[in-house]
């Protein structure tokens, strides 16, 4: 190519260039938050906004912290959303003050959520405190407002150093306040988060052979499952109990949340599930596919059914004196006597149905559910 046409090239490339858009957006950057994990500074925390409201980091965009603890993300422009950070076990905590500094590895998972309107001077500092104040906002059903201010009268500390980084060279008294509640919590979380074996059981006449339940999506706070032992796609297989009863098992911890709830009555309707109305408060929350194998011999038959509920809810809540169970979904629907008729495929002698009903069962703290056709 000779260095003539080169320039010629050059000259219209100019052109074209000159020519695209306005040039508002030639120079324009995506904006973003950034912030740190402390309590002290965290190294190697899982860091992401999260989008769907589950308290975890399961399909977000994932930044790692430094040995500040320091990270950055993409601004959702989404002020209702939250920052979590997952800290694993093996990670790095850095004690920068008092001298002189000190690295420990972490002993136990832990997760800590902060709400994006706890921005500070272009800061969201992740901790135990920002934590404090989303559990607040959670178990009161409030606004962030109200939880700031709350947490803040609660540990006797300006609501605007509340959510500043406190883990500095020189705290203030209010900063050797919350450095101190800091640790109460870390420990607090340590001692009460225990995990339940949560049994939901289902019976099909006689012969409940097998079957399992396949997570396709869900909400269980951060605090009630801090090993992460339900993701998208965990199958939790169903166990014979007896030759007619088999059960499910969701290994959780247990803790009313408003959010869980409001996760659930975005999806069921009132109609749409097993009480015919919308809970308060529900300990943990999952969409996905069950599946249930039996032989109905009520029917005087030896031939298998098979029938798979696409997209069936489950849910566990609390009474003044036990837990209960929530079933529901958008295929379901409220019949008389708390009878929930949901669509479903079945091969085998129930070929032709295309829905059977669960049947909450008295005396059993709401844990068992019969199954059988709608028309029973």
């Amino acid at each position: 190519m000779t260095k003539k046409l080169e320039l010629i090239i050059f000259g219209l490339s100019l052109i074209f260039l000159s020519g695209c858009g306005d040039g508002s957006s030639v120079n324009s950057t995506p904006q973003t938050i950034q912030g740190v994990v402390i309590g002290s500074h965290y190294e190697g925390a899982w860091v992401c906004v999260d989008f769907d409201s589950n308290g975890v980091c399961d399909g977000e965009t994932i930044t790692v912290t430094d040995a500040n603890g320091a990270w950055i993300l993409d601004d959702p422009k989404d002020s209702k959303l939250n920052v979590v950070a997952e800290i694993y076990v093996d990670n790095i905590k850095h004690s920068n003050h008092p001298a002189p500094p000190s690295s420990t590895l972490v002993e136990k998972p832990m997760i800590f959520v902060a709400p994006l309107k706890g921005e500070v001077d272009g800061q969201l500092i992740v901790s135990p405190i920002s934590t404090m104040v989303h559990t607040s906002m959670q178990e009161n059903d409030t606004s962030f407002e109200v939880a700031k201010e709350s947490v803040a009268a609660e540990l006797e500390v300006s609501s605007d150093v509340l959510l500043t980084n406190y883990d500095v060279e020189n705290p203030s008294p209010y900063q050797t306040i919350l450095q101190e509640q800091s640790a109460v919590e870390i420990d607090t979380l340590e001692v009460t988060m225990t995990y339940h074996q949560n049994y939901v059981k289902f019976s099909a006449g006689t012969l409940l052979y097998s079957g399992n339940y396949k997570v396709e999506d869900f909400y269980i706070p951060s605090a009630q499952d801090p090993n992460h032992w339900i993701k998208i796609g965990t199958v939790v297989g169903l166990e014979s109990v007896s030759k007619d009863t088999a059960s499910l098992d969701f290994v959780l911890g247990r803790h009313g949340s408003s959010d869980v709830a409001g996760w659930w009555n975005n999806s069921v309707h009132s109609n749409q599930s097993v009480y015919n109305y919308e809970p308060q408060k529900l300990n943990f929350a999952m969409r996905g596919a069950f599946t249930v194998k039996f032989i109905p011999v009520q029917y005087q038959t030896e031939e298998t059914t098979t029938c798979v509920f696409p997209n069936l809810f489950i849910a566990q809540g609390h009474t003044w004196d036990h837990n209960n169970w929530w079933i529901g979904g958008p295929e379901c629907s409220y019949q008389d006597k708390y009878a929930l008729s949901c669509k479903c495929v079945c091969e085998g002698y129930f070929k032709d149905y295309t829905e059977l009903s669960f049947w909450p069962q008295e005396g059993n703290n709401s844990t068992l559910f019969a199954i059988g056709p709608s028309d029973d």
